[in-house]
């Protein structure tokens, strides 16, 4: 599986974590309340964002007028649940297969995780840089 493939799987397999969480609780009041709202409010999200969906990259993409598709927080709202999923994931130790399968997928997942992090530290240290040479001149 590619990292594309299993980025978009990841966020199908959370939404649909989301409304079976949604389906299964019944009480609306107090702290279920905001789990309630927060489940329809992702699920919405979720569902206006995934279409939009290719791959990793087209978090990265612009428009005609070159403004990015995703703003930041839709981009941070889709690593989010990225994360989340993640923390979730089961590793299926049924068979050695799935067991191999299922432990591959979550490295994965982890990788593409941390190369969203990893571009971020990449982004200050080169900010970091910036501000050295100014001060030198």
């Amino acid at each position: 599986m590619t990292k594309d493939e299993l980025f978009i799987k990841s966020l199908k397999n959370y939404r649909k974590q989301l409304a079976e969480e949604l389906a299964e609780n019944k009480r609306t009041d107090g702290e279920n309340e905001e789990c309630v709202e927060y489940y329809k409010l992702a699920i919405q999200s979720l569902d206006e964002l995934l279409p939009m969906l290719r791959g990793i990259d087209s978090l990265y993409e612009t428009d005609d007028v070159g403004e990015l598709i995703f703003s930041e927080d839709e981009f941070a709202f889709l690593i989010e649940c990225l994360e989340s999923y993640s923390e979730v994931f089961i590793v299926d130790g049924r068979t050695e297969e799935a067991l191999k399968r299922t432990e591959e997928e979550h490295s994965l997942l982890a990788d593409i995780i941390f190369e969203f992090y990893d571009d971020d530290e990449d982004d200050e240290d080169y900010e970091d840089e910036d501000e050295e040479s100014d001060d030198g001149e």
